[in-house]
């Protein structure tokens, strides 16, 4: 029997998937999951690349008046 719910493996850190693959027996269900894992990771590392493209923009577009408020 799995020991993760659906919630924790949402919320899952890398830095746990040692534990987490010694924990599941299933050789197949640890692929499964470590695939969800990593599809989690990455889409994650999408969201944050956008985002920080984004302030990119906007700072390069309104770069004076960032200084100006900062002054």
């Amino acid at each position: 029997m799995c020991a993760f719910s659906a919630y924790d493996f949402e919320t899952f850190s890398p830095s746990a998937l040692y534990t987490f693959n010694t924990t599941v027996t299933s050789r197949r269900l640890r692929l499964i999951l470590n695939l969800r894992l990593m599809a989690n990771i990455c889409t994650s590392y999408i969201a944050y690349e956008r985002v920080l493209f984004c302030y990119i923009a906007l700072y390069a577009k309104h770069k004076p008046t960032i200084f100006n408020l900062l002054n």
